[in-house]
């Protein structure tokens, strides 16, 4: 399955280097979202204002999709601000929440805040962009995800669904499209 998910990946930047795909990925094969991260992988360096970096995260937001192709997590903290891609924090303008991990093929992708940080408390609502999958969400061929919150001392919560239809809204509340649920944090 790893040559598969590095040949649409291949496929993918091509498209975008050649200017024939528009926020698109290749639909290979559904496959595990237990799957390890692909190399294609991005983590992001942890940064900000981290008291004690080895432990456990005070928030985290971990989600996977079940079939190759670009989806990204959005968090809107209690304050309003909002973690993704194109504010990956982590700083005031995130809550000190940040983009942990981002991959562009299957998950999972992460936000959390670091150990030593105070989330703010209140609810918490949580989106997922389909940004690019050439076959689009349909009955026929659906996205299923799952998110898994977790908060030390407290049991996670687990969300799953599926898209049938391509939500591409970046606002992230419970009026929205690409909405999947919302948790509050003490």
């Amino acid at each position: 399955m790893q040559g598969l998910r590095r040949r649409a990946w291949l496929a993918w930047r091509l498209g975008l280097t050649l200017g024939l795909l528009t926020r698109v990925d290749l639909h290979a094969a559904d496959a595990s979202h237990d799957a390890p991260a692909s190399e294609e992988s991005v983590a992001l360096a942890p940064v900000g204002n981290t008291v004690d970096e080895g432990g456990e995260a005070p928030l985290s937001f971990t989600v996977t999709w079940s079939r190759p192709g670009d989806a990204d997590l959005i968090v809107t903290t209690p304050t309003g601000r909002r973690v993704w891609y194109q504010n990956p924090g982590p700083d005031p303008g995130t809550d000190f929440g940040a983009l942990e991990l981002d991959d562009r093929v299957m998950g999972p992708e992460r936000i959390s805040w670091a150990p030593g940080t105070t989330p703010p408390s209140g609810v918490y609502h949580v989106c997922l962009f389909l940004a690019g999958f050439i076959r689009l969400p349909s009955p026929a061929a659906p996205v299923s995800y799952t998110l898994v919150v977790r908060r030390p001392g407290r049991p996670d919560v687990v969300f799953q669904g599926r898209f049938i239809v391509r939500a591409s809204m970046v606002e992230c509340d419970p009026t929205r499209a690409t909405f999947i649920g919302s948790v509050h944090q003490p």
